[in-house]
């Protein structure tokens, strides 16, 4: 159910990079930067990935580039940050970035930057690099490996953490390099009813759930607007769109539906929400009163009768 407000709430974030783990040891997932809200990094094999001469190959898979549930296109990058660093005694530095190709734009959703060792003598640096990864044709691209599971909305990223160019025993008694894998997760998936809405043009878009609502198969759905304040009662709700698409749906699809309802005065709200139907099931979420859940009595949303406007 979205909640459709008239409430400008205005958000000034400051960010500082910092690195959470220390120098001379391998980044980690404390060390990321999102820029996108919602996305974080989680752990899927541990550094190092595999034992010495036997790593798990599962550290080594992907594609150059992936496309996610929003219709951009993924891909993973290294860019030049800095070079000729005190630290580094002349070498570069590096910044790992997760970026989306979208509308003609990019944009960068994440990075995680290579930083100084313990030992500037040394000229040591604790870097992030990609996997290589070949296309469909098995030839090499100059991009990073990445596969992504749009059920989840998570993207997986090998990576290969090294110290380099340090004196192991002095800069990086911890590691001199290994591969890891790790996963960004926070996109949009195909498991969920996403609603969304822009004042012009005014439509709702969602992707088709493998089974919205526990419903399978999925005859129809209706979608409906009312008032904040009426809830948790939807005897007042007021119908958008009736008994669509034409034809039964599948899961993927990408759906969308006119907004009709109202500009709600300042300090109210308006909700929408999507009815799922099979037979004469009908199904629209769930409610919590008083401590217990339970799903919400179909016999309250009125009969979708739309005239069409």
């Amino acid at each position: 159910m979205k909640m459709k407000t008239a409430v400008v709430v205005g958000v000034v974030l400051g960010i500082v990079p910092a690195w959470a783990s220390q120098p001379g040891h391998p980044l980690d997932c404390a060390d990321w930067v999102f820029l996108q809200p919602g996305l974080r990094c989680v752990e899927i094999i541990p550094f190092p990935c595999g034992e010495p001469g036997d790593p798990n190959p599962n550290c080594f898979y992907g594609l150059p580039r992936q496309v996610d549930n929003d219709g951009g296109v993924l891909q993973v990058r290294s860019r030049w940050l800095s070079s000729g660093a005190a630290c580094s005694r002349g070498q570069s530095l590096n910044r790992f970035e997760v970026v989306r190709f979208r509308g003609g734009e990019t944009e960068i959703l994440a990075y995680v930057d290579d930083r100084c060792g313990p030992n500037p003598s040394y000229g040591s640096i604790d870097a992030v690099e990609y996997v290589v990864a070949a296309s469909a044709g098995g030839n090499v691209e100059p991009a990073g490996s990445i596969i992504f599971d749009p059920g989840a909305g998570r993207l997986y990223v090998p990576l290969v953490l090294v110290c380099r160019n340090g004196n192991p025993t002095n800069d990086c008694p911890n590691y001199l390099s290994g591969h890891w894998l790790v996963a960004i997760e926070g996109f949009t998936t195909t498991f969920d009813i996403l609603q969304t809405y822009t004042p012009s043009p005014a439509t709702l878009g969602f992707r088709v759930p493998t089974i919205p609502e526990g419903l399978h198969p999925v005859d129809r759905f209706d979608t409906y607007w009312g008032n904040v304040a009426d809830l948790p009662n939807f005897t007042s709700a007021q119908p958008m769109q009736c008994s669509y698409p034409s034809i039964p749906p599948s899961a993927g699809d990408y759906l969308t539906v006119a907004d009709t309802s109202p500009l709600p005065a300042p300090g109210h709200g308006n909700y929408i929400v999507t009815a799922v139907s099979h037979a004469s099931q009908t199904r629209y979420g769930r409610k919590l009163i008083a401590g217990v859940m339970s799903a919400r009595d179909p016999a309250l949303l009125p009969a979708c009768q739309w005239d069409g406007r």
